[in-house]
């Protein structure tokens, strides 16, 4: 069974996971925003933390560790 999770807009664009802090960033391109996850390792859900930044247009989200 999927569940399904809020990312704030019609058309989330793209997501990245960031392991080291075992969260999950998604890009809105309309409302241009990047709304943030945490994820637990033991149930594999998700929890919305909310707004992460404002960006215009965000269409890429990348790490570089």
């Amino acid at each position: 069974m999927s569940t399904r999770y809020q990312a704030g807009d019609i058309e989330p664009r793209a997501f990245a996971f960031d392991a080291a802090s075992h969260s999950l960033y998604v890009t809105n391109v309309f409302i241009n925003t990047v709304m943030l996850f945490d994820f637990d390792d033991d149930s594999g859900e998700l929890k919305a933390r909310g707004e992460a930044a404002t960006i215009s247009t965000p269409t890429d989200i990348k790490f570089f560790n």
